[in-house]
């Protein structure tokens, strides 16, 4: 379930008003990227997005690659 927050102070700039709830995160693109390229590189790490990130980066390629494949794009 999500949570919404109204406790605090309004000027409180570091404490989220809004939180999605497992079941959100679950159901994200983004959650179902991070799960293909964990199954397509036995890379386990890839559960937030700087692990994805960084894989970005380091292989660029590959990454791009599984993008396409994910997305369905040839």
């Amino acid at each position: 379930m999500d949570k919404f927050s109204h406790e605090g102070n309004a000027n409180d700039m570091n404490t989220p008003i809004w939180e999605p709830g497992e079941e959100r995160i679950d159901r994200a693109n983004l959650s179902r990227f991070m799960r293909y390229v964990r199954e397509q590189t036995g890379n386990a790490d890839i559960r937030r997005y700087a692990p994805l990130h960084d894989f970005s980066i380091r292989q660029p390629a590959r990454f791009w690659s599984l993008f396409w494949e994910f997305c369905g794009i040839r």
